[in-house]
């Protein structure tokens, strides 16, 4: 193990993409309860609006692009590892 820090790029491949848009769209609702709103989670027709919006209106490769003008890293501490994204912005 190495307590190098590495650049890290977010880079979602498009079959993945593909992937998420189909299951997305196969997605199989419950029935909402009647008369319950947000009192018991999040209401039905919430929830498949933003699923909805993640399928069709969210735009993976500009929010991919955008994570790019921030410096990142990704590192080990101890037996994890992960990445940090920093607040500042690459030139």
């Amino acid at each position: 193990m190495t307590a190098e820090i590495l650049p890290f790029r977010i880079d979602i491949s498009q079959a993945d993409l593909d992937d998420l848009r189909d299951r997305l769209a196969r997605t199989r609702w419950p029935d909402q309860l009647p008369g319950v709103g947000w009192d018991h989670g999040i209401p039905l027709d919430y929830v498949r609006e933003l699923a909805t919006y993640w399928r069709d209106g969210y735009d993976w490769r500009v929010h991919e692009a955008g994570s790019a003008t921030y410096a990142s890293s990704s590192g080990h501490c101890g037996r994890l590892s992960g990445g940090r994204l920093s607040g500042g912005r690459r030139g």
